[in-house]
């Protein structure tokens, strides 16, 4: 820096490069520089201007950067998030412990036994052997039916319907469905089986009947075993397992339509 230079001179140059950055760009954006003051030895402030086009363009790749990296971290972030969901609902499924290990239970349409349970997922066997791992996060969204729990603590209630026409006494029925209920294995004894009837259609009434089991591991063998204590007990008594139907065969008789009463006779003047 010339010492020579005045603090007006310097102010003046100054002014001069602003008016003339001003004329090349008339878009500009005006900011503060230092102009040293040769008379006082100190730095103070001037204008001067720059283009706001830089300025711009400057924060245009500031913020194509942050954008360019959110978007790389996005799918990574999805996937710590699902794994942190997971990794809350273990905590709050083994709080809650709404099944243990061993227990059969039915998820949405998966039934099976519980095998593993880890922070992250569940894993369930069907009773075809087949393994299946569900996510935590499900398992808190769906509803859950244990089984087991119900067993253990008052007895899961089983149930079977059959149709028998009308011509079989109902007391009859009842008696044959609970005799059969007591010949199953499996059926326990005490609750004791008891039966309803559901419906009662055009030819034939529905009748359920319902026993209380304790290993909701043998289910389906349990349903098994009812299924064919009904037939055995039914067909010794000579009932038949059926659900009659009637239709009515044209085979040239009279017609059911009323032949009078359709309208009424006319009276005859005398």
């Amino acid at each position: 820096m010339n010492p020579s230079i005045t603090s007006g001179s310097a102010v003046r140059i100054a002014a001069q490069t602003s008016m003339r950055i001003a004329t090349r760009n008339p878009i500009a954006s005006t900011r503060a520089v230092f102009v040293p003051n040769a008379a006082t030895k100190k730095i103070r402030p001037a204008s001067t201007t720059i283009p706001i086009h830089r300025g711009m363009a400057a924060i245009g790749k500031k913020f194509a950067g942050t954008a360019a990296k959110s978007l790389t971290g996005a799918r990574p972030t999805a996937r710590i998030l699902t794994v942190i969901g997971n990794i809350i609902a273990g905590l709050v499924i083994t709080y809650m412990r709404p099944f243990k290990l061993g227990d059969r239970i039915k998820l949405n349409d998966t039934t099976g036994n519980v095998i593993e349970k880890t922070p992250l997922v569940t894993r369930i066997r069907t009773p075809k052997n087949e393994l299946v791992t569900i996510p935590n996060s499900f398992i808190m969204s769906s509803h859950t039916v244990n089984y087991s729990a119900s067993a253990r603590t008052y007895g899961l209630i089983i149930h079977a319907e059959v149709s028998i026409g009308y011509d079989v006494p109902w007391r009859k029925v009842h008696s044959l469905l609970l005799k059969a209920a007591q010949a199953t294995q499996g059926v326990a004894a005490d609750p004791e089986p008891f039966v309803l009837e559901t419906e009662l259609q055009d030819w034939y009434p529905v009748y359920q009947i319902n026993a209380y089991i304790t290993e909701a591991d043998q289910l389906a063998q349990i349903y098994s075993n009812l299924y064919q204590s009904i037939q055995d007990v039914f067909a010794e008594a000579d009932v038949e397992i059926m659900s009659p139907h009637y239709m009515a065969v044209r085979d040239g008789n009279e017609t059911t339509i009323p032949k009078s009463g359709l309208k009424p006779e006319e009276t005859k003047e005398g």
